[in-house]
């Protein structure tokens, strides 16, 4: 815990399957010396399920995938068309026009005719 509290440069841990690290990450964050709220990211919705109430209140436990949804709902929402209470892919699946190309000029990049 030493280079949670004692440093501001970029940390990882690597280690094998089964040896801590969700457990240590875990007790990193409350040893975080910072009042900012944090994200603790994991690869899918499963283990952020599992971590996330043992983890302080100001860290918040999310997939790189539902972090990038909140921020494009809270910020892009108007511009994109999204209806932030619908997943992505049923939206596509819907024909939300709107979505399609607002991502797309985003992107930089145009939507096919028969895109769905």
């Amino acid at each position: 815990m030493h280079a949670v509290r004692d440093t501001t440069d970029h940390l990882m841990l690597r280690a094998t399957a089964g040896s801590g690290k969700t457990t240590t990450l875990t007790e990193a964050a409350w040893h975080l010396h910072t009042l900012k709220p944090a994200v603790y990211f994991a690869y899918n919705k499963h283990p952020v399920e599992g971590v996330a109430a043992r983890l302080p209140e100001r860290v918040r436990a999310s997939t790189l995938h539902a972090f990038g949804r909140r921020i494009l709902c809270q910020h892009r929402n108007t511009q994109l068309g999204i209806n932030c209470g619908m997943s992505f892919l049923d939206q596509v699946q819907e024909g939300n026009q709107g979505l399609i190309r607002g991502l797309s000029s985003q992107a930089g990049v145009l939507p096919r005719r028969n895109a769905v």
